[in-house]
This record gives structure tokens, C-alpha cells and sequence, in this order.
């Protein structure tokens, strides 16, 4: 017998997960474990009823593939994952585990855009998501993957220390990611992919879902000039969909900054470049055109501003970016700033530069997202510097809002924005 476990994570696949374990051949499924995140159409029993032994992981891809890799046999060497829904080959196991057995690989990968895929087996913008997030790992570590298939083999040691912690589907990359860093012996393979058998995609069933799940916040540091780019950082809130994993890999920084929108971005600042001027702040879902930042920055490197803000109402919007209570909220805003202030704002972007000497002064202390008000309102009252440029914007690339997304969140956000409001205009902070 091979010393080798096959782990295979599912959520509701009982229509393929049979035929999954009855293909893998017989020197290989001594140990085959179901790794099951809470199915309710019967996989767990058709998966005994095939011969795997099968536990319970609680929800999380990354969770599921953790527990089954230590639930597996003690004396196994190698753990193989697959895909429970039929699409990988299991008869072919040996193509990604024979080399790690005898020990000439640590980390082998079936890559499905090097092998024959059939019709419809993968979307287009699944071979994109694995194409890009390899560009990246490349750029970042030297180490250029094709794809971010799930069916893997790994020297079971290895795996250990690598001590992967990613609880979702960013477990694959974040694989990847360490196996690249900590210099490891890895191959990829061609592998023929077929269509699934059953069941649907958690993730690749659309184009929004592999976006949420890998790629917004990869396109957005990517967009940015390398003039700008020499220091990015992503302060994250806690993301579970590999957010952080695909920041690393397209070359950013990445702090926890914990929960609240405002306190992301003020630990964001102070963990910038000790020697930047300038402080950008941008959104990660792809609407605002990391491309134009010269257009912020340019004015506050050049000492004309010490605020510049992007003006999604001044500048073209592509239709369906903003909703009218977000148009709306940015101009009442703007007036109330208006009247107690005398600048006139049209917007409430998070797209902006500004002065960090000047952000440091502004002393903002506000942990929510009424962070971009607070700084508006106290720019204004120490009279700053401020000028707002058009700035097209387009619909997000992936993920879902956290205000704007339905009236009832962009409310909620606006009774903290307007306490927000409420606090600064009553005075009761000293000038910047």
C-alpha cells in the first residue's frame, strides 16, 4: 500500500462523490477521507457507502482541507487533494503523487491550462484568475505557476511547516504562495479536466464570484503606475475570501487593521513608508481608476493642495456605479459642509491624497466610515488647501458593497456619517 491519503472536501455533492472515490485507482485508496462542510443532500452517506471514511469540518474550504489532511492515516507521507464534484481525474493520481513519493518533488500540482480541458469545463474567467494570480506569485517570488487547481499532492512533512491558516478558498493560492517562498521542490503537471458530475461551482460559477474570491483587489494594485507603486499597502478587516493572499501576490503590503473602515485607513497611513509625503487612499474593489492617481497625487507632490479629492458626481460614471442615494448623500453632505464651513464639497470619494504632515495635524479619530467626512469637515475648518477633480468611475470588479449596495445599508452608514457630521461641527475638537 502506497503511504498515501486522499483528501477530498465537499459541500453537497452526492451526485458525483460516488463516482469520484470508485475512480481513484485501488493502490491508491487505502485512505480516503470526505472532508464534509455540512452537506444536506447525502454526500456524506454515498461517500461511506464508496469506502472513504468521512468527517465533519464546519464550513470554509481552506477549514475542511486542514482538518482532512489531519484526520488522514499517521503513517501516510503524501496527502492528494481532489475535487469532489467529478472534474479532476482520479485514475490519473499517479501523474501528482508518484513524484512526491519518490521523493524528487515536495509540492505537485495538476495545472488544467496546460492539459486538454473538456468544452465548458472552465470558464474564461477561471483560466484568467490562474493566470493572473501565477503572474503575480512570479513577480513577487520567481516561481510562475499556470492555475490554482484544487488536485494537488504534497509531501504530508512539508506541509506541516508550511502552517497554512487561510480558512476559505484562498487555502490553494496561499499554498502556493509559501511553497514559492520557502523555495520548494514543486512541478505542475498537465492534467485532462472534464465538467463536473454534478452539483454546482462554490466559487467559479461566475464571473462576480471569482472575482470576490481572488481577483478585485489583485487588478486594483496592478492598475496603479509604477511610479506609484513602490508602496502599497492593503490594511485588511478581517477578509476570509483570500483578499490578503492575492495583495501579497500582486506585490502589496498587508497589516490587520482590524474591524471599521476608518481605522483601517488610519493604521494603513501609519504603517506607510516612513519617508512618503504623500498618503493615497483608494478603494479595493476596482470602481476607482488607480491608473489616473496622478491626478490626486500629482497637485499634493507638487505642494499647490494639501487635500485632493476624486469627484465621482463631477467626472463620467459608468451606468449602474453609483445608486442615487449615494449621489444624493455626497451632495447634502456637501452642502451641510458648506454652510458650516464655506467649502463646497460634491462628493464623498474615498479616492484622495493628501499631505501626510497635514493628515498627521488633522488628528481624525473617527473608526467608521465616517472617516472621509471627518477629514472633509476638519480640512475645511483649518483651512486648507483643498481642490476636488473629476474622476470617472466604473462599477466594482468583484465583492459586494458594505454601504452602498441597498438603501437600508447606505442609511445605516449615513446615521454614522451624520453623527460624525454632528461631533465636528459641534467644535468640540481643537483646530488642526
Amino acid at each position: 500500500m502506497h503511504p498515501v491519503s486522499i483528501v477530498i472536501p465537499t459541500l453537497n455533492e452526492a451526485e458525483a462523490i460516488g463516482a469520484v472515490i470508485r475512480e481513484i485507482p485501488p493502490a491508491y485508496a487505502a485512505d480516503v477521507v470526505v472532508a464534509d462542510s455540512g452537506s444536506t443532500d447525502g454526500t456524506q452517506d454515498v461517500a461511506r457507502a464508496a469506502g472513504a471514511r468521512v468527517i465533519e469540518a464546519g464550513r470554509g474550504y481552506g477549514r475542511a482541507c486542514a482538518l482532512g489532511a489531519a484526520a488522514a492515516d499517521p503513517a501516510s507521507r503524501v496527502i492528494v487533494y481532489l475535487d469532489g464534484d467529478g472534474a479532476d481525474r482520479g485514475d490519473l493520481i499517479d501523474r501528482i503523487a508518484g513524484p512526491v513519493l519518490a521523493g524528487r518533488h515536495d509540492l505537485v500540482l495538476a495545472s488544467r491550462t496546460l492539459g486538454s480541458r473538456e468544452p465548458g469545463s472552465m470558464l474564461w474567467h477561471q483560466v484568467l484568475a490562474g493566470r493572473l494570480a501565477g503572474l503575480g506569485i512570479g513577480l513577487r517570488y520567481g516561481v510562475r505557476y499556470t492555475d490554482m487547481c484544487a488536485y494537488r499532492a504534497i509531501d504530508r512533512a512539508v506541509l506541516r511547516a508550511l502552517a497554512l491558516r487561510e480558512p476559505t478558498y484562498g487555502w490553494n493560492i496561499e499554498m502556493q504562495m509559501q511553497a514559492a517562498r520557502a523555495g520548494l521542490r514543486i512541478r505542475e503537471v498537465p492534467m485532462p479536466y472534464r465538467r463536473r458530475l454534478g452539483g454546482s461551482s462554490k466559487v467559479a460559477g461566475s464571473l462576480g464570484g471569482t472575482m470576490r474570491a481572488a481577483e478585485a483587489i489583485g487588478a486594483v494594485i496592478r492598475e496603479i503606475p509604477p511610479a506609484y507603486a513602490a508602496d502599497v499597502v492593503v490594511a485588511d478587516s478581517g477578509s476570509t475570501d483570500g483578499t490578503q493572499d492575492v495583495a501579497r501576490a500582486a506585490g502589496a503590503r498587508v497589516i490587520e487593521a482590524g474591524r471599521g473602515y476608518g481605522r483601517a485607513c488610519a493604521l494603513g497611513a501609519a504603517a506607510a513608508d516612513p519617508a512618503s509625503r504623500v498618503i493615497v487612499y483608494l478603494d479595493g474593489d476596482g470602481a476607482d481608476r488607480g491608473d489616473l492617481i496622478d491626478r490626486i497625487a500629482g497637485p499634493v507632490l507638487a505642494g499647490r493642495h494639501d487635500l485632493v479629492l476624486a469627484s465621482r458626481t463631477l467626472g463620467s460614471r459608468e451606468p449602474g456605479s453609483m445608486l442615487w442615494h449615494q449621489v444624493l448623500a455626497g451632495r447634502l453632505a456637501g452642502l451641510g459642509i458648506g454652510l458650516r464651513y464655506g467649502v463646497r464639497y460634491t462628493d464623498m470619494c474615498a479616492y484622495r491624497a493628501i499631505d501626510r504632515a497635514v493628515l498627521r495635524a488633522l488628528a481624525l479619530r473617527e473608526p467608521t466610515y465616517g472617516w472621509n467626512i471627518e477629514m472633509q469637515m476638519q480640512a475645511a475648518r483649518a483651512g486648507l488647501r483643498i481642490r476636488e477633480v473629476p474622476m470617472p468611475y466604473r462599477r466594482r470588479l468583484g465583492g459586494s458593497s458594505k454601504v452602498a449596495g441597498s438603501l437600508g445599508g447606505t442609511m445605516r452608514a449615513a446615521a454614522r456619517i451624520g453623527a460624525t457630521y454632528l461631533r465636528v461641527a459641534a467644535g468640540s475638537e481643537r483646530r488642526a
